[in-house]
């Protein structure tokens, strides 16, 4: 069963972190990775966390846009955001994220990757010279399964389709 609480900014701080009221007279803190918007008077326990890329080690905060970015290369895991400082994740291979990102995404078609923690698409290894992937999130330059057709060629990497290969004696 959850308690609820009653936010006392006005009543119980006259600094500017975000306090709530446990019990009658007795206030505290909001906790980590969650804030109060001080315009907001009454609320219960501080309910809005940190947004997906974010995160913050700080108590008392009063607007999202005090929480952390999560570093390039880490992401918070939507719905536990305010622990993104515990629980951020190296992306896993095949996948990269910018600062802040909520989420990794897929390398792109015509690349992959076997590495961790990628912070750029432009991380990710372009598919071998005359090979092609028209998926995203490939770890292996195996997985750039996609061959140039019968009659066709390519000296170049990162071919995302078949069409990109050049026709043989053109």
């Amino acid at each position: 069963l959850r308690k609820q609480h009653t936010v006392c900014v006005s009543s119980c701080s006259s600094s500017s972190s975000a306090t709530y009221q446990d019990i009658p007279a007795t206030c505290l803190a909001c906790p980590t990775g969650r804030y109060q918007d001080a315009n907001i008077v009454k609320s219960s326990v501080c309910d809005p966390k940190c947004p997906a890329g974010t995160w913050t080690n700080r108590t008392g905060l009063v607007s999202a846009s005090q929480c952390q970015s999560c570093a390039s290369g880490t992401y918070s895991i939507p719905g536990t955001a305010h622990q993104c400082n515990l629980t951020a994740h190296d992306c896993p291979t095949g996948t990269f994220a910018r600062l802040g990102s909520g989420e990794c995404a897929g390398c792109p078609a015509g690349r992959w990757s076997n590495r961790i923690g990628l912070r750029y698409a432009a991380q990710c290894s372009n598919c071998s010279a005359g090979k092609w992937s028209q998926a995203t999130g490939v770890t292996a330059d195996a997985g750039c399964a996609g061959r140039c057709s019968a009659g066709k060629y390519s000296n170049r990497s990162g071919l995302a389709a078949d069409a990109q290969c050049n026709v043989c004696g053109a």
